[in-house]
């Protein structure tokens, strides 16, 4: 094997290396924003949840009155 090809094995290798990373770099990208999506989703269904309970309460207050 002369230098020239070691060399072209050398960068193939360096090639699907990089690409290797790349893609273990979106997974945890896309893992991140799924994981803050759902965050986002259960906070917004935590404020409904506390609004329908403070509707209730308000309206309980008022037949009360």
């Amino acid at each position: 094997m002369n230098e020239k090809e070691k060399l072209e094995k050398r960068i193939s290798g360096l090639g699907k290396e990089a690409e290797r990373q790349i893609e273990e770099k979106r997974a945890a990208s896309k893992a991140f924003m799924e994981s803050e999506a759902k965050v986002k989703a259960a906070r917004a269904k935590e404020r409904a949840d506390r609004r329908l309970k403070e509707d209730r309460l308000k309206k309980e207050f008022f037949k009360r009155r």
